[in-house]
């Protein structure tokens, strides 16, 4: 019994010997090559061919000039290490598959599905250059995979978790180069860890996963972009479907060290964040949870307004934009404001500017048409507080040269936009000035105040007052009523008469007066059918340049002048101008009811002479008869008087 258990043994023994020294003789002969081919036939890749088999001590085989389907174009070389110990009879198991020289260009192509017969712990794929049908070709890319398994419905790589560098990708114009990506590739969750690359000269950094339809953006960070408003345009048709479509959720978007160059918008050097942002719903903005947004910028150029560092921080919720922080310079003066925005209406919690000053030159006044622009998507812009301190503004663009300075300004509790027209339709308002010039007049401390409570607008004081009088003023317009009655009250006391510049004639001196008006407002029509009221006039210290005239302004005075309104009709009684050396008169009527203008008459008398000159209408001045040496006079009509 034992001797036969020995011979089985030995036999054995021998017949295992002689395999070994078979397989060495033919893996180290001509041999190998075609019989390594027919047995990787047989074991489910019957389209396999290779020009050249070699062997590598322990367990390496090396396979050049490789075809795997009718497919897959040829590969370059295939490099496989067998791993013995978790092999079976019924599969083979390789520590590492190493292809090189892959291309991909069709929907056909992909690397043959019987490869998930064998278990390979790792896939290591050099130099796969892919084309797809949706214009997506990628250059130069190394793929390695840890435990690759296979599906059906794989179109081109096999599930595993997944390192990969391409060093340029293409999609549609846009440019990814030196791309490096490790992650997680599965048919139902698969994430990236880490994605890096270059993209439009900016450094860009990726973190995602996936629930197999959507993707949610953990983090998305670019660095040093620079983008112009056509490139805008091209990105959003090139992407808006696309992101709409496959992203759910971008839980971080970064923009740092960034540009923006748009013909009305420079934003420079600005950092950018965006957060809890769910891009897929239609309007997608009005329709957030809770996203933050966050810009800071070194600067920011708006229809050639620059404000510098600008900050702004805001909180996108169900239907409104709740602007959570906003500051910057502007104009040298510091802005601070929070509020909130929803599709009809501004609500501005707090503004307040410091030592704002703004210069009006010619060529470079204030472009506020970005301002201006906004405004008509909005039905109501309100206001809880708004305070203005220290601020100024100049105005040199055109005589007469004016300036405001010292400005504070307080408004409370106000409806400042509704309906698209702008007043003050509820709440409080105050604005004082340390000085106001206008050409030569001087204002000091001046105030106004007012306020709208129930749909009454009242102009609570107007108190302007300079160096030897003052300018008051108050009034109501009861909008809310039938009509919008209004009425409004002034006192002056010195107020000098070359303030107005459209005066027709040339007239200079100090006024005092009082008056009041009222009527109803709504159009021109009802406002000149309604307007009643009465102004007392003195003027004293006047000077008259007659019109046509090249002779020295004559001194002159007039006391208690009551200019009347009743239902449109105006009238100024005639009278006599008090002077030493003018014998004159004026007086007037319009009636707002017609079309025509009306007339302001300045009556001279030289002598058994007159001259009516009508100061609304030059043109219809009848002149005193010529004059021996002057020939600037003609005679007219006598009246009955004289």
């Amino acid at each position: 019994m034992k001797t036969g258990i020995i011979r089985i043994f030995l036999v054995s023994l021998l017949l295992i010997l002689m395999g070994l020294t078979a397989g060495i003789v033919v893996i180290q002969s001509r041999y190998l090559t075609p019989v390594a081919q027919w047995t990787i036939q047989k074991i489910g890749f019957p389209d396999f061919h290779a020009q050249q088999i070699s062997y590598q001590y322990p367990f390496h085989l090396k396979f050049e000039h490789v075809t795997l389907s009718q497919q897959l174009a040829p590969l370059q070389t295939v490099d496989v290490w067998l791993n013995p110990d978790q092999s079976t009879l019924s599969q083979l198991v390789f520590d590492s598959v190493l292809i090189d020289g892959l291309t991909l260009s069709n929907e056909r192509e992909s690397l043959p599905a019987s490869l998930q017969t064998l278990k390979i712990n790792q896939l290591a794929i050099r130099n796969l250059s892919v084309t797809t049908p949706d214009d997506l070709i990628i250059h130069g890319l190394n793929v390695q995979i840890q435990n690759p398994t296979w599906n059906a419905a794989n179109a081109y790589l096999p599930y595993g978790d997944i390192q990969l560098y391409a060093s340029q990708v293409m999609w549609q114009g846009e440019t990814l180069t030196d791309l490096l990506m490790t992650g997680s590739y599965q048919s139902q969750h698969s994430q990236i860890d880490s994605l890096t690359a270059k993209w439009r000269g900016a450094s860009l950094s990726l973190q995602a996963e996936t629930n197999g339809q959507r993707w949610s953006i953990e983090n998305l960070t670019t660095e040093k972009l620079n983008l112009s408003q056509s490139q805008l345009q091209q990105l959003s048709h090139k992407f808006r479907d696309l992101i709409e479509q496959h992203i759910a959720q971008i839980e971080r978007l970064d923009l740092l060290n960034s540009q923006l160059n748009m013909p009305r918008i420079q934003l420079n050097n600005f950092d950018l964040s965006l957060t809890d942002f769910y891009p897929a719903a239609s309007g997608a903005l009005w329709k957030q949870n809770h996203a933050v947004l966050s810009l800071d910028a070194e600067s920011l150029v708006l229809d050639k307004m620059m404000w510098i560092e600008p900050s702004i921080n805001l909180i996108l919720t169900p239907g409104q934009l709740d602007v959570d922080d906003f500051s910057a310079t502007l104009m040298d003066g510091q802005f601070h404001a929070s509020g909130s925005i929803t599709p009809e209406a501004v609500t501005i919690r707090d503004l307040q500017a410091q030592s704002v000053k703004m210069f009006i030159e010619s060529g470079s006044e204030p472009d506020f048409i970005w301002l201006a622009s906004l405004i008509p998507s909005f039905k109501q812009v309100n206001v809880e507080q708004l305070k203005i301190r220290n601020s100024q503004v100049i105005q040199l663009a055109h005589q007469p040269y004016w300036q405001l300075s010292g400005i504070n300004t307080d408004i409370d509790q106000a409806q400042l936009l509704n309906d698209q027209q702008w007043g003050l339709w509820q709440g409080t308002a105050r604005v004082s000035v340390n000085n106001l010039s206008y050409g030569q007049f001087v204002v000091s401390q001046g105030l106004v105040e007012m306020h709208s409570q129930a749909q009454n607008w009242i102009l609570d004081r107007l108190f302007l007052p300079f160096s030897k009088g003052y300018l008051a003023a108050k009034g109501q317009w009861q909008y809310g009523l039938k009509g919008a009655p209004w009425q409004f009250s002034v006192d002056a006391d010195s107020l000098p008469l070359n303030l107005f510049k459209h005066l027709p004639l040339h007239l200079k001196g100090i006024a005092d007066l009082s008056g009041s008006a009222q009527g109803l407002s709504g159009d021109a029509v009802i406002i000149n059918h309604t307007l009643s009221g009465l102004l007392n006039l003195d003027i004293r210290e006047g000077q008259l340049q007659l019109p046509d005239s090249n002779e020295q302004p004559r001194d002159f005075s007039i006391n208690d002048i009551k200019i009347t309104g009743d239902r449109g009709k105006l009238t100024v009684p005639e009278v006599h101008l008090t002077a030493d050396a003018l014998n004159a008169t004026i007086s007037g009527h319009w009636d707002l009811t017609q079309s025509e203008a009306g007339s302001l008459t300045l009556a001279v008398t030289t002598g058994e002479k007159q001259t009516h000159y009508n100061l609304l209408e030059p043109a219809k001045t009848v002149p005193q008869a010529p004059q021996s040496e002057s020939g600037s006079t003609q005679e007219a009509q006598h009246s009955s008087a004289n």
